[in-house]
């Protein structure tokens, strides 16, 4: 009898908030591989989960809604960097992310960063 694997991702939630529909779907796939149910923000509303992991675009910061950051909670980010100027790099490192990806995103980024 084979003991089921304790490393699973079945049934845990992403919040995902990209503005590429490309890079998107990437990240939608990998994560639908994974059986991780995705949650789409599109930057304006609250966000109105608790989230597992946050993948956020850096076109989508600041976060400036007390609101929006207490949501994330205490769930891991992942930033998704298109530029390297240092006011858009501060404002990625105030989400204290846990790894960074650089955009465009490509189907093999996106699965080494989960698994």
């Amino acid at each position: 009898m084979s003991k089921p694997s304790s490393f699973s991702l079945r049934g845990r939630k992403a919040l995902i908030a990209i503005k590429d529909e490309r890079d998107a779907t990437i990240v939608r796939r990998q994560f639908e591989r994974l059986g991780i149910d995705i949650v789409t923000w599109d930057g304006g509303a609250n966000i109105d989960c608790r989230p597992d992991v946050a993948l956020i675009d850096d076109e989508f910061l600041p976060l400036t809604s007390p609101a929006q950051r207490a949501a994330l909670g205490r769930s891991p980010v992942i930033a998704l960097l298109g530029t390297e100027t240092p006011s858009r790099l501060k404002l990625v490192l105030d989400l204290d992310p846990a790894s960074f990806l650089v955009k465009p995103l490509r189907s093999a980024s996106a699965w080494v960063c989960m698994t």
